[in-house]
């Protein structure tokens, strides 16, 4: 964490920075987005896919989607700018990202799972087979971040 911080301060600012009110309003909708999804898929586990529950989170989570969607378009505040998703460059390396992040998530339980049922090992050997991956990763994020400039 400290070398994290200390690293932190390689990384240049290259476009001036602008004062800007928060969305509140947004925010909120988002929040609701969020967590009506959430609560709508946790109802699968124990109700099965044809439930109530999850109907109603699901049209909860659109309506809310919808009217932050429409707020968007018409508010001079910034809390997403969702004029970025009409960038079709954006939006492949986003949908790269996520592919790349739930395959790194998926890796990071799979493995010391299995090195704790099917080798036997502690949860120390478990964590430290995650160690290399994370320290590269830790070490490597002012590197990869000064490559990137937001435009």
């Amino acid at each position: 964490m400290i070398l994290g911080l200390l690293l932190s301060f390689s990384i240049d600012q290259k476009t001036p920075l602008r004062k800007e009110k928060f969305d509140w309003l947004r925010l909120i909708f988002l929040a609701i987005v969020f967590v009506s999804l959430t609560l709508a898929f946790n109802s699968v586990s124990a109700l099965g896919w044809l439930n109530w529950q999850l109907a109603l989170g699901l049209v909860i989570t659109v309506i809310a989607l919808w009217i932050f969607v429409v707020i968007s378009n018409h508010s001079s505040r910034v809390l997403i700018d969702i004029k970025i998703f009409k960038n079709r460059v954006f939006d492949f390396a986003l949908l790269a990202y996520i592919f790349i992040q739930v395959a790194n998530i998926g890796i990071n339980f799979v493995l010391p799972n299995y090195a704790q049922i099917a080798d036997h090992d502690t949860s120390l050997t478990a964590g430290l087979i995650l160690l290399p991956g994370s320290l590269i990763s830790g070490l490597l994020n002012p590197v990869w971040g000064a490559g990137c400039t937001i435009v």
